[in-house]
């Protein structure tokens, strides 16, 4: 005779304080990818610039010189505030994980694995124009590479700057220059754009991350 088993109870539902905490935690996500996206926006744009200002006036001139400092500062400076706050974001996904019940989903992924799971979900909504804008970049990698190539087989025996270095420079300006473009008005444009979709779309489903 079988013994009929009774199926165990479902989880608890997570507490008031936890459900706060982990849609914190999702916004903070959000808010880093955001910051990403929107300083390598930024930075393409002054990049271009410094390949235009290196093209025409070259490295010694004043918009060159500023605007390689200021490129070099910004990544110093958002670099590390952007680890710090991904590093304090994954220390409290360890403290939820082990401290607090009902942190970690039915699928075990942990409060920061399903919040960037959720956030880059909606990346590729405009995945076609990604892609356009990567094998555009092909031609312009293409460029860098046949400019390395001019500098390189263009070396003078006696040191100085020959005809063929400065064809080769201006060759790779012009390569760095279209990756750079093509990051600033179609790859990174795009992805943003997917991304605020996906957090349209949450709040018009009324989803908890997107109100917050």
């Amino acid at each position: 005779m079988a013994v009929a088993v009774n199926p165990s109870p479902p989880p608890p539902p997570p507490s008031r304080i936890v459900a706060v905490v982990l849609a914190l935690v999702r916004v903070v996500v959000r808010a880093l990818l955001y910051l990403v996206f929107a300083t390598s926006w930024v930075l393409s744009a002054v990049c271009a610039a410094m390949l235009v200002a290196h093209l025409f006036w070259g490295e010694g001139s004043a918009p060159y010189v500023f605007l390689q400092a200021l490129t070099e500062e910004a990544v110093m400076v958002f670099g590390k505030f952007i680890l710090v706050a991904l590093a304090a974001v994954v220390l409290c996904d360890r403290f939820l994980v082990e401290f607090v019940s009902g942190s970690v989903s039915e699928s075990g992924k942990s409060p920061f694995e399903a919040a960037m799971e959720e956030a880059t979900r909606g990346l590729f909504t405009f995945f076609h124009f990604v892609a356009l804008g990567f094998v555009a970049d092909l031609a312009f990698i293409l460029l860098i590479v046949t400019g390395i190539l001019v500098m390189i087989l263009s070396l003078p025996e006696d040191g100085s700057t020959s005809r063929g270095q400065m064809i080769g420079s201006v060759i790779l300006d012009v390569g760095f220059f279209g990756v750079h473009a093509i990051s600033f008005f179609i790859i990174i444009p795009a992805v943003m754009l997917g991304l605020l979709r996906k957090v349209q779309a949450d709040r018009k489903a009324g989803l908890p991350v997107a109100d917050c």
